[in-house]
């Protein structure tokens, strides 16, 4: 399983919520990344093979959901609708939903030859970049 991380930088103080506190605090970082296992860490994103899971940010700190994105559109939407934020995190989600969506596309024998396989890269990378 891979996944992008949500904690910063060591030395930065943030805020880290859970949604059984109802009382929140200022948590040093460092002491938290130490005080937390790779089960406990909160994900923004995560990948296994086929598969993609975003954490939906309008709903924190409240709420911990993540959202199944099976392709590009859904990737698109996601983005459009901030369920993910930032950057990098705009960045890996479009290429991982490309990556889900071919990878379904393939294990239905929906790609018959890789002049199809191109021309359907070429058309959700421009998709993507367009909207």
């Amino acid at each position: 399983m891979w996944g992008i991380n949500l904690t910063t930088h060591p030395l930065f103080h943030a805020k880290f919520y859970t949604k059984n506190l109802v009382d929140y605090h200022l948590i040093p970082t460092q002491t938290l990344v130490q005080n937390m296992t790779q089960s406990q860490s909160l994900q923004a994103i995560v990948y296994q093979k086929g598969q993609l899971k975003l954490l939906d940010q309008r709903l924190l700190p409240l709420q911990s959901e993540f959202i199944a994105i099976k392709t590009t559109d859904d990737a698109f939407h996601a983005i459009r609708d901030m369920v993910v934020r930032g950057a990098p995190a705009i960045g890996v989600t479009a290429a991982l939903a490309t990556a889900v969506e071919l990878y379904t596309m393939q294990h239905n024998g929906q790609i018959h030859s890789l002049q199809q396989l191109v021309e359907w890269i070429e058309t959700k990378m421009t998709f993507l970049a367009e909207r």
